[in-house]
């Protein structure tokens, strides 16, 4: 029966944050941040506890982050869009990871540096990894 749980709660949040419906488990908190983005997320996705989704573009371009089906997100991993992070069907996230793509801050007063993350289908990514911008 907690598994059903599980399943309700994740697609209730899916209806709130995500730009379609998806019946994904959500085990424990998790942390959605959006602003300027939309956000996407394939069935038989797992959320462990403390994830948090950070999609925050510009108001000229939107920011748009895709995850695929059947991918599973360990505890207190954080992921940050700022302009297009992929990470495609089948992929498994260990605990205490960072995904982002973006800097979070300009160098020497210029603009933010963002650029596109792609992870394939079928990867595995470690416990404590950080995947920054650029990489596909």
């Amino acid at each position: 029966m907690l598994k059903y749980w599980f399943y309700l709660r994740g697609y209730l949040n899916s209806l709130v944050h995500f730009t379609h419906p998806a019946l994904l488990a959500q085990h424990g908190q998790l942390r959605i941040y959006r602003k300027h983005g939309s956000i996407s997320v394939g069935n038989n996705t797992r959320f462990w506890p403390g994830v948090k989704l950070s999609c925050e573009g510009t108001p000229a371009q939107a920011a748009r982050m895709v995850i695929g089906q059947r991918v599973q997100i360990g505890d207190n991993t954080q992921i940050h869009c700022g302009s297009k992070l992929t990470i495609d069907d089948n992929v498994m996230i260990s605990w205490s990871c960072n995904i982002m793509d973006r800097d979070f801050h300009p160098l020497d007063q210029g603009e933010e540096i963002r650029r596109p993350v792609h992870i394939g289908k079928n990867a595995w990514i470690a416990c404590q990894v950080t995947i920054l911008k650029g990489v596909t």
